[in-house]
């Protein structure tokens, strides 16, 4: 693949999220306890292990198969910000089919790659 990599802390294509506005940081997604504010806001609930009691699953040693960890089931209400009702010139993220359009690697890459 020739494209160069983009590496940004949001996440894309996501943006006109109630409680987020423009962008959703991925930082804030995965570190946030999210609890509901009674009578106001539930975006979710988060089910939390102690860390010493969490069971990391190694890739090259799977005798365990079940990971003990923190768990969270969030609901993001978001709209589009484009007029989805016109045609566009060009292909719209949510018009592509059958592609990548991004992804998320726990891996830092390399400067050459940006």
């Amino acid at each position: 693949d020739d494209r160069p990599l983009l590496a940004v802390d949001y996440l894309p294509f996501f943006s006109g999220c109630r409680g987020f506005d423009s962008h959703i940081y991925f930082y804030y997604l995965t570190e946030t306890v999210w609890t509901e504010i009674e009578d106001f806001v539930n975006y979710g609930k988060c089910d939390l292990v102690e860390p010493e009691k969490t069971i990391f699953i190694d890739p090259w040693a799977p005798q365990v198969q079940v990971a003990i960890a923190d768990a969270c089931e969030v609901e993001i209400q978001c709209f589009y910000e484009e007029n989805f009702r016109e045609a566009a010139a060009n292909t719209r993220w949510f018009e592509v089919e059958g592609e990548i359009l991004f992804h998320v690697t726990q891996e830092a890459e390399g400067p050459e790659k940006l």
